[in-house]
């Protein structure tokens, strides 16, 4: 359950920083 759970925050982590490099990149 905790893994499962900590997976998720670092997916959620890592894609908003994969989004914010592209948003910072495109400009």
């Amino acid at each position: 359950w905790v893994r499962l759970i900590i997976y998720i925050a670092v997916g959620h982590l890592f894609a908003a920083f994969i989004y914010l490099l592209f948003e910072i990149g495109a400009k």
